[in-house]
């Protein structure tokens, strides 16, 4: 099985790729950056994915000339996995280039290559605002109200697929989080940049030169959110399993839902990042007391959150599951998240990509 694979280097591709290299007959390519003058060889052992049977062409999906450099073919399967998650207006032109552009330049290369299927993996949250029913898997939807430039261009490049005439199938996953069993993560979006914007106003707070302290005790500090809220996440493994499902008995043009059956309440979910990292003094709510003082630390967390506002004071949609309920046996289901993998997922991005890395906190 010949495979080529996009976004080797991001926290779902590089699961997905040493995933697929346990199977002693797939022979896979790829596109990689190469960084500081490293070679392609350097830059894979700094990612894992060292080994015989995975092969790397230097660039990325929006270069032309690399792509033109790629010879690979003929090639069974495409998997389109490279993408931009981004979500602030400033952005958007990078967001256009990578998800857009380079959905484009993908499904150019798998032709080119002779890709039996292609499989494009998009997000759940292509839907944007929508409160009409359970959001429906196959087919795109018309004019979704988007919140932000992200979803408009993931939008976008599912259109680019669904025209294209190549045979593809469709992979939408929701929040992905660590891994259930280890917590591993190589991510600092969405819910690691709620963490991440918690972990910086704290430590500011906890700072011994720090000069403004509050008299009667610490300050309070106030999360724009609703704490009853749902968010739907799902581990990596949990999508990673399905993937393979659906690269066994998928059928084509259809569209599948990597997502939860039961969504995260953000006020649950806020007090075991409350409870891992030991915060005091800061709560969730819509309802900031206009008696609150203004001050440094608020801005700093206000700040650090603001960019996932939209995503954590309003339910998320709920997203229908009709496709890949079809598919899955039980024991491909995702796992319950409970509150000991959220323990997990949240303690081990603490240790290894806060804790690790402090001195840089403070620049969020």
């Amino acid at each position: 099985m010949r495979l080529f694979v996009t976004g080797a280097s991001g926290f779902l591709g590089g699961y997905f790729l040493r995933d697929l290299i346990r199977d002693p007959s797939s022979e896979i390519y790829g596109l990689i950056r190469t960084r500081n003058g490293n070679t392609l060889e350097d830059r894979a052992r700094s990612l894992g994915l060292l080994h015989p049977r995975i092969h790397f062409f230097p660039g990325d999906l929006t270069d032309q000339s690399a792509i033109d450099a790629v010879d690979a073919g003929p090639i069974d399967e495409f998997w389109h996995l490279a993408s931009l998650t981004e979500f602030t207006e400033d952005r958007r032109s990078d967001l256009v280039r990578s998800n857009v552009l380079g959905t484009k330049n993908a499904l150019q290369l798998a032709k080119r290559l002779g890709a039996r299927k292609f499989f494009h993996i998009s997000t759940a949250y292509v839907s944007g605002v929508y409160d009409d029913g359970p959001v429906p898997e196959d087919g795109v939807l018309p004019s979704p109200e988007f919140r932000n430039p992200y979803e408009e261009t993931k939008h976008e490049a599912e259109k680019l697929v669904h025209e294209s005439g190549l045979p593809y199938i469709i992979i939408r996953p929701s929040t992905v989080i660590g891994h259930s069993q280890t917590g591993e993560v190589d991510s600092d979006k969405m819910m690691y940049g709620l963490i991440k914007a918690y972990h910086t106003a704290d430590r500011l707070r906890r700072r011994p030169n720090r000069k403004s302290k509050d008299a009667d005790g610490p300050q309070m500090l106030f999360m724009n959110a609703d704490p009853g809220v749902s968010l739907n996440a799902i581990c990596v493994d949990d999508v990673i399993r399905a993937m393979q499902a659906i690269r066994e008995r998928g059928e084509l043009s259809k569209t599948y839902h990597c997502t939860h059956y039961q969504p995260v309440i953000i006020g649950r979910l806020h007090d075991e990042v409350m409870r891992c990292l030991d915060i005091k003094n800061l709560t969730m709510t819509l309802d900031r007391p206009a008696t609150h003082p203004k001050t440094g630390l608020q801005a700093v967390l206000d700040r650090a959150s603001r960019v996932y506002e939209e995503y954590i004071t309003a339910h998320d949609p709920v997203f229908g599951r009709n496709n890949i309920d079809k598919l899955l046996k039980p024991s491909e289901q995702p796992r319950p998240l409970s509150k000991e993998v959220l323990a997990r997922c949240i303690t081990w991005y603490a240790k290894n990509r806060l804790r690790a890395r402090q001195p840089a906190a403070e620049a969020v």
